[in-house]
């Protein structure tokens, strides 16, 4: 609470020449059911509503900060009904760093492999992602990350999506304003991953039960959507290890199945080919001898995104006065 109130007072301090400002801050809802909600989707657990307010009318509601003519300046919260009328605003802009989870490759499966020409990863990072443009169904989609030996992509947590989100507003061949990730709704209704790994992470902004996939956006929201609409897509493969391409010896992983998906033979320790005659098979002891007596092994990396300075920093948040 301090540190929400300390963030009003901080831009509070920029907004002195101003008579009252938007904010984001909307309704959903009706005037008799009304629900508060920010626009980057945070929990509104503060609110400095001025007397009588907020006053919730039919139609479209969005709030605005305004002030008493004293001073010092004592800034509410109020809601208005028509958001056409001229206002100045604030913005806001997350300053992220992003680095790679903490998942070090297994030292025996020796260093990873770049990834091929036209995938990307985060510094330090195990997985290789792919963005293309061509708007298909989620089963054509599907079809064409398995032709690559790859999946539609999995997104395990907030860095992922973040570098996700961030190829997709880069990729200007592409021109994605969506695309299909590997979502895929269970017969109970819950999700899971086309890879098989862990359901762990979301952030669905919209998840209607009806729908069957997702698709993530280039604001990093996801949605849920009929699999039969078409988007762009998303695929993503883990990187080679150099013990696994040197092993000409298949040897069956063990504690792996006919079941073991790609991440789970990740982590028994084992290699992953599925042009092998099994595909989660161990590398062999030349290969791991060859690479410790050549390689240093794997160290991890951090990449930062550019930051854009702006007129006040508060609790890694940026934010700006637009007249």
């Amino acid at each position: 609470m301090e540190q929400l109130i300390w963030r009003q007072s901080a831009f509070g301090q920029q907004l002195d020449a101003y008579q009252s400002i938007w904010f984001g801050l909307s309704v959903n809802g009706d005037e008799n059911n009304p629900a508060f909600v920010w626009d980057d989707n945070l929990p509104v657990d503060y609110t400095n509503w001025a007397a009588h307010q907020p006053a919730i009318q039919k139609g479209d509601n969005c709030g605005y900060i305004d002030h008493f003519m004293d001073f010092p300046k004592t800034w509410e919260w109020k809601m208005s009904n028509n958001c056409e009328s001229k206002r100045n605003f604030i913005c806001k802009l997350d300053k992220y760093t992003i680095t790679a989870p903490d998942n070090d490759a297994p030292a025996h499966l020796g260093s990873p492999i770049e990834c091929e020409n036209g995938w990307n990863s985060l510094d330090g990072g195990l997985d290789c992602f792919k963005t293309f443009g061509k708007e298909v169904i989620y089963a054509e989609a599907r079809r064409s990350c398995l032709s690559m030996d790859s999946s539609v992509a999995s997104i395990h947590d907030l860095t992922i999506n973040l570098f996700v989100k961030s190829l997709l507003s880069t990729d200007t061949s592409a021109h994605l304003k969506s695309a299909w990730i590997g979502a895929e709704r269970t017969k109970t209704g819950a999700w899971k991953w086309m890879d098989g790994s862990n359901f762990v992470f979301s952030n669905f902004v919209t998840d209607n039960s009806d729908d069957g996939n997702a698709i993530i956006g280039v604001d990093g929201r996801w949605e849920s959507q009929d699999s039969n609409s078409v988007n762009g897509y998303i695929c993503s493969k883990m990187k080679k290890f150099e013990n696994c391409l040197a092993t000409s010896e298949i040897h069956h992983c063990p504690g792996s199945n006919s079941g073991t998906t790609e991440q789970h033979c990740y982590e028994l320790g084992c290699c992953w080919d599925v042009t092998k005659t099994s595909h989660c098979f161990s590398a062999s002891a030349d290969s791991r001898k060859s690479s410790e007596e050549h390689t240093a092994g794997f160290a991890a990396g951090i990449t930062a995104m550019v930051f854009i300075i702006m007129y006040a920093a508060v609790g890694g948040v940026y934010y700006f006065v637009k007249k």
